[in-house]
């Protein structure tokens, strides 16, 4: 959710008009994250201030945006702390920026975790149930599984890549691809797809804010606890035992993992690793000559990962 661009005062005047709001009091960028651009923004209506955050979505096609805004609906409707995109001035849910299409949506309350506990991870991992559950009753789809884009994210970085790391990821991707092929039994659902600690709002060990849905897709249940597992259940880049069980505690008060899923775990968390692998170096790539204050999230810190997971 970092800033890419500028918004001018005509670019805030529409906001506000947009919003229907008397006056924008503040606006601020964020650089947290490393997809969309982002602003923390203060509107005031009829005398009192509230806080949103205000999103120019890069990350994904106009056309794509309706299921985006239908799945946070479905799960706020369900009572999960997820941010509802505001209705606007003219009824709409989402508007134009520069050529991009933007969203409002409230600022909710909580942090970023640094270091998890297992109390948060018992609690992240309850949310992550709820949400496959709730998501269920969502009305429209989308049918991107993630391994699909592997091939293509691979072309596009190999040539960048030293011999010894080429030769390691197109290893660990394979793998991956085979992994999916022998789950493809397992449960399938709507998933979050990037359930990082810098996506998720904490307070007291108490899931106040899920963030950023636009990796949501259908695909493995088990594919998106492993995700989250690999950032939740890792400390200083060390897969901690003790705070994976407790997130897996935490969704099975929820949800009963099959003993199929469960045995699956392994392999995904090492194909999740890969992945994330890659789409930091594609993000590498294309940010490179950008300017410092966007996030990087580093590339090796999943490269080494992945050979903990694989016991190297």
């Amino acid at each position: 959710m970092s800033a890419y661009r500028e918004l001018s005062p005509d670019d805030l005047e529409r906001v506000r008009r947009m919003a229907g709001a008397t006056a924008l009091r503040d606006c601020r960028p964020i650089t947290a994250g490393i997809e969309n651009s982002n602003w923390f923004v203060t509107l005031e209506h009829d005398g009192r201030e509230h806080a949103f955050v205000l999103t120019l979505v890069e990350a994904v096609t106009p056309e794509e945006l309706p299921f985006f805004i239908a799945l946070t609906d479905t799960l706020a409707e369900a009572d999960l702390p997820v941010p509802m995109a505001l209705r606007l001035a003219d009824g709409a849910r989402q508007f134009q920026l520069h050529d991009r299409p933007a969203l409002l949506v409230p600022r909710l309350p909580g942090t970023h975790v640094d270091r998890p506990s297992s109390g948060a991870c018992r609690a992240v991992g309850a949310m992550l149930a709820q949400l496959h559950d709730a998501a269920r009753r969502c009305p429209l789809g989308r049918e991107q599984p993630d391994h699909r884009w592997w091939p293509t994210a691979f072309a596009y970085v190999a040539p960048h890549l030293p011999r010894d790391a080429h030769d390691e990821l197109a290893a660990a991707l394979l793998a991956g691809s085979r992994t999916f092929a022998a789950c493809h039994l397992l449960p399938h659902g709507l998933v979050h797809g990037d359930l990082f600690r810098d996506n998720v709002l904490v307070q007291h060990d108490e899931v106040t804010g899920v963030l950023d849905f636009f990796h949501a897709t259908h695909d493995l249940l088990a594919w998106d606890i492993a995700i989250a597992l690999n950032d939740w259940a890792v400390i200083d880049g060390t897969p901690r035992a003790e705070l994976a069980q407790a997130f897996i505690d935490g969704y099975q008060t929820v949800r009963t993992l099959s003993a199929a899923e469960q045995a699956a775990l392994p392999a995904l968390r090492r194909a999740a690793a890969a992945r994330f692998w890659l789409s930091r170096l594609v993000a590498a790539e294309k940010q490179a000559g950008m300017d410092g204050a966007v996030q990087r999230k580093d590339p090796a810190e999943m490269r080494a990962l992945l050979r903990a997971l694989s016991g190297g």
